[in-house]
């Protein structure tokens, strides 16, 4: 299940930034940790956790105005009755055959069999085509994928 930290309203707030965040995507978090820290011009202060989970998402970049409301971080917490909240790991291929690109892009059935061996092992896609890593790996499109940290 998904859960947002959300920047609370406080009062006579007028200007607030995000300056940096304390944890990672994929990082497990406990409740009253603190989360990124936040600079009201008179003072900085930090966000805690409310609730015991994995760090899915921060979708405000550090550095960016803040407001009242706006998700500071995307946790996946556990419900009552599910199995715990794993960790990931995450893996990235580079790909730069042109064997596997067609008039459209990406050819789907020229990656099947790596997909496949990567699905037996527990690997997810997450994303075809991620741009910070492309000129690192000297491919024209890395695969990104992610599963369940073993152990």
């Amino acid at each position: 299940m998904l859960y947002q930290v959300k920047f609370p309203k406080i009062e006579n707030l007028k200007q607030t930034n995000l300056v940096r965040y304390y944890v990672k995507d994929g990082q497990k978090v406990v409740e009253g940790q603190a989360l990124a820290e936040i600079d009201a011009g008179i003072a900085t202060f930090d966000v805690p956790c409310e609730k015991e989970g994995i760090v899915k998402q921060r979708p405000i970049p550090e550095g960016a105005p803040i407001h009242a409301g706006d998700i500071i971080v995307v946790l996946v917490i556990s419900a009552p009755g599910d199995k715990p909240v794993s960790r990931f790991e995450y893996k990235t291929i580079g790909v730069s055959d042109t064997g596997f690109f067609g008039a459209e892009g990406i050819d789907p059935t020229a990656l099947k069999g790596s997909l496949n061996i990567l699905g037996a092992e527990g690997w997810e896609l997450v994303t075809g085509i991620d741009p910070r890593y492309r000129k690192a790996e000297g491919a024209d499109v890395v695969l990104v994928f992610k599963r369940e940290m073993r152990g």
